[in-house]
């Protein structure tokens, strides 16, 4: 890749290429492995009355996973692939395209209600 690492270009070509937002990387510290300890405290945070807003919501994968176990699972990403994707992992999650600036997207309001 050669746009500069988290531009708009650069997420955008990710999402083309690779299909998800996911990055080959070395774990090089020991110690609980962090993806699953974030995994056991969200689950223990989830219950059928629990509304999610995720941000940076990508290609959906915790949508996925996670949505299910709560009332309401909304994810915002500002990559209009990711989104599109995201839509087909977790088809009963909503998804709206929003950077986190400026005015809130009804659906992501709506959560605070």
């Amino acid at each position: 890749m050669t746009e500069r690492p988290h531009s708009p270009a650069w997420y955008a070509r990710l999402a083309q290429e690779r299909g998800e937002y996911r990055h080959p990387w070395t774990r090089t510290l020991d110690g609980p492995d962090p993806e699953q300890t974030f995994d056991l405290l969200l689950m223990g945070q989830l219950t059928p009355q629990t509304r999610v807003l995720e941000a940076g919501c990508g290609h959906g994968p915790d949508a996925a996973r996670f949505g299910p176990l709560a009332a309401r699972w909304v994810g915002y990403d500002a990559v209009p692939d990711f989104l599109a994707q995201a839509q087909v992992q977790a088809p009963s999650a909503e998804f709206v395209a929003w950077n986190g600036k400026g005015e809130v997207p009804p659906a992501v309001g709506a959560l605070s209600t």
